[in-house]
């Protein structure tokens, strides 16, 4: 075999790979993973080339699933699931190639992964504003009856000389 799996393992949706190895696009023969020719990278998403042993043509079989974005192309949902991490996380395009870097996984352009934080962003302060109306409708009704809670055990002050979580 002249392909190498070991970086795609991760992320393969088994569901997708298996469908697109159903029947080759020209014959309609089954395609199989030891015919693998090849790939091709779009960030953590990718097309597999496999060649039908029937007819010779080489197949583009997904490894993921993919969606339209605003701007009316395709984007693959691991990369843009990658972006929603990032941002969860409060980690930035640097970080989480470091991280890819560290787990032998290879890296993506920050070109490109700004595009999909660019493409979530809205979605995610959309989803902010509805929290927020949600707790706000919340406190009306309730008459000004609420329970708040908290925890005020903080270890120690720090200095400021050494900061961290440990010390305040």
């Amino acid at each position: 075999m002249l392909w190498n799996i070991s970086n795609l393992l991760l992320k393969i949706n088994l569901g997708i790979l298996a469908d697109g190895l159903k029947s080759c696009q020209l014959c309609s023969q089954p395609l199989h993973l030891n015919d693998c020719t090849g790939e091709k990278k779009f960030g953590l998403g990718h097309m597999l080339l496999i060649r039908c042993n029937y007819c010779q043509l080489v197949n583009e079989i997904p490894t993921g699933s993919r969606h339209k974005t605003i701007a009316g192309g395709i984007a693959w949902d691991v990369n843009t699931k990658l972006a929603a991490g990032m941002i969860d996380a409060g980690l930035g395009e640097m970080h989480v190639n470091s991280l890819l870097s560290a787990m032998n996984i290879p890296t993506i352009p920050p070109k490109s992964i700004k595009c999909r934080e660019r493409e979530i962003v809205p979605h995610l302060a959309d989803m902010a504003e509805e929290t927020c109306r949600k707790n706000l409708e919340e406190v009306r009704l309730s008459d000004g009856n609420l329970t708040a809670s908290f925890d005020g055990a903080w270890q120690k002050r720090g200095t400021g000389r050494a900061y961290n979580s440990l010390t305040g």
